[in-house]
């Protein structure tokens, strides 16, 4: 007779790889105006400026944009944030305007000269500073109250960039580049080009990049000393460089180019994302997210799939994959700290979830099902019932050897940042072959597992115990969005309408969480039936939005339903093919 496997298993031991794959998506800015400047302040604010006055906000990480008041209606060329609610905003008019309420009013300070101010950056509230068009660096020291200049180009419209209150570099249309490394006291400079540099960006106080016209991007690693020409395959002037690590830099410019280099500048892939004008770009601190603007109210935002994998044992396993009997059910659980380490963000999305296979069964799994939670467990010791979110039911069978990942293409789960994972898969079938086995790391406490036939693989009470829990890589989207709005916190519980209604076949479900709550948010039928689990967890307080894709669904009325310990509200939406 067949023997039982089960398994358990305690964590501490990890390995992470992050890998990044970047396309870029047409977003709706909601205005036509020239766009000239971006900063992301956190996963969800963010901020845009441009032509006419215009101010955009975004508190879902740059999915949406919402137009703010502003006191002028000359044109903003620069941004800046400290954090979610104080920034400054350089305005043609020479004013720096500063907003201490995320951008619902506004103060104008004057500044030292009577150039528009092109660019902005405030370290500290002791020290900030921002260039001009007649290439003036001014320096604030009561967080943009006063200005007073410092040192002068020779050329126009100065960029600049500040690691920290001391150290800093300034470019100009002269190619020019000024440095200091105490606050603005000091400079050197070096002419590296006769033509425009239009952007600076450094990584460490030795290395960094300018970007300019006729596709020009040089390189230094001495902090500006000296400095390379790099060879980046194009001659389209260049308005903006971002450099995200010591390996990947991004630059964009006139006619829609976007350029990326992965190898910290030897070659470059070049893009073109319509024809309009890509005036500056900006990424969420510390993640492969970002947005980048320009002419005509263009705003294109990074669709990324950020590849987090955690394991880095060679044990053979034969979980989750156990198809040598005809039910499985695998509980696997993952630290919060392993995902940060394999890059994940707060609320990112979960769309894929991948194996290590070294032996593939061709065995068809039927009512295979992929469960995923954030939990605060720390360990496993019997199975987790309650909580989950689905994200995965159908059939599967392994494809083949090496990382296999499972599509999750209308997964709403989303890792909230601080709590662990954990992630279970199951089946229930007619028939067996042989194990699909794929490498596992030995973490004793960390895996449940059990597998024998004739069981329904999703409900099996029955349990065993095994060491090795298998590597795993996930997939993980933009963060989903979360509204900051009054502190980052609703004032009662909300259930939006849905956008678009009617639909075909996806649409947008919002709603607000006045405190922390446990979460349901679910659809129904006509009848009353259950038709999907959107949201089954605990949410911490704010506004959410939630895509609901119908494509499996008949045209008809359906509803849905928010509901908390204090709250139940549904609302009904109509679907048509």
């Amino acid at each position: 007779m067949k023997k039982l496997f089960l398994f358990l298993f305690v964590v501490f031991l990890f390995n992470t790889a992050l890998y990044s794959q970047v396309t870029w998506n047409s977003q709706s800015s909601g205005t036509y105006e020239n766009l000239n400047g971006i900063f992301l302040v956190n996963s969800y604010i963010g901020y845009a400026v441009g032509n006419n006055g215009v101010v955009l906000k975004t508190t879902n990480g740059g999915q949406y944009w919402d137009i703010k008041s502003f006191p002028a209606s000359t044109s903003n060329l620069s941004v800046y944030f400290q954090n979610a609610m104080t920034g400054f905003v350089g305005n043609q008019d020479a004013n720096v305007y500063k907003t201490v309420d995320g951008g619902n009013s506004w103060e104008v300070n004057g500044s030292a000269s009577t150039y528009a101010i092109t660019s902005i950056s405030m370290p500290s509230v002791s020290a900030g500073y921002c260039g001009d068009h007649y290439s003036n660096l001014q320096k604030s020291t009561d967080n943009g109250q006063t200005w007073l200049t410092l040192t002068t180009t020779p050329g126009y419209d100065a960029k600049i960039f500040f690691m920290n209150e001391n150290r800093g570099w300034l470019v100009d249309n002269y190619g020019y580049v000024y440095s200091t490394a105490n606050a603005g006291l000091n400079w050197s400079n070096v002419r590296i080009s006769t033509d425009t540099i239009s952007s600076v960006y450094f990584i460490t106080s030795s290395i960094g990049y300018v970007a300019g016209d006729s596709g020009r991007v040089f390189k230094t690693v001495n902090g500006g000393t000296n400095w390379t020409l790099l060879n980046t395959g194009t001659t389209v002037k260049l308005n903006s460089i971002y450099v995200q690590n010591l390996n990947e830099i991004y630059a964009c410019g006139n006619a829609g180019t976007i350029l990326y280099s992965g190898n910290g500048g030897t070659s470059w892939t070049v893009e073109t994302h319509g024809t309009n004008n890509l005036k500056d770009m900006n990424f969420i601190p510390a993640t492969v997210f970002g947005n980048t603007v320009g002419d005509l109210g263009t705003v294109y935002r990074t669709n990324t799939a950020g590849l987090g994998c955690i394991g880095i044992g060679t044990v053979s396993c034969d979980y989750p994959f156990t198809t040598y009997w005809m039910g499985g059910r695998t509980q696997m659980l993952f630290t919060a700290a392993e995902i940060a380490a394999a890059g994940g963000i707060a609320n990112s999305l979960i769309t894929q979830v991948g194996f290590n296979v070294t032996v593939n069964s061709t065995q068809l799994m039927e009512g295979f099902n992929i469960n995923i939670q954030n939990t605060s467990l720390t360990s496993l010791t019997s199975w987790v019932t309650s909580g989950w979110t689905n994200i995965y039911t159908g059939t599967y069978s392994v494809p083949g050897t090496g990382w296999q990942y499972i599509n999750c293409p209308t997964s709403t789960f989303h890792w909230n940042g601080t709590s662990n994972i954990l992630l279970e898969v199951c089946y229930t079938n007619s028939s067996y072959t042989t194990f699909s086995t794929v490498n596992a790391t030995t973490l004793p406490g960390m895996i449940y597992g059990y597998y024998n036939d004739n069981i329904t693989g999703c409900t099996t009470a029955a349990t065993n115990v095994i060491n090795d829990r298998p590597n795993v890589c996930f997939t993980m989207g933009q963060p989903l969005g979360v509204n900051n709005h009054n502190n980052g916190i609703p004032t009662k519980y909300e259930l939006g309408q849905n956008y678009p209604n009617p639909f075909n076949p996806t649409t947008k479900i919002k709603y607000g969480l006045p405190k922390q709550s446990f979460v349901t948010l679910k659809i129904f039928d006509m009848l009353g039936r259950e038709i999907k689990t959107l949201v089954n967890e605990q949410l911490q307080a704010g506004e959410y939005i939630n895509e609901f894709n119908a494509s499996d669904l008949p045209s008809g009325t359906y509803f849905y339903r928010l509901q908390t310990n204090n709250f139940t509200e549904t609302k009904k939406m109509v679907l048509i093919k």
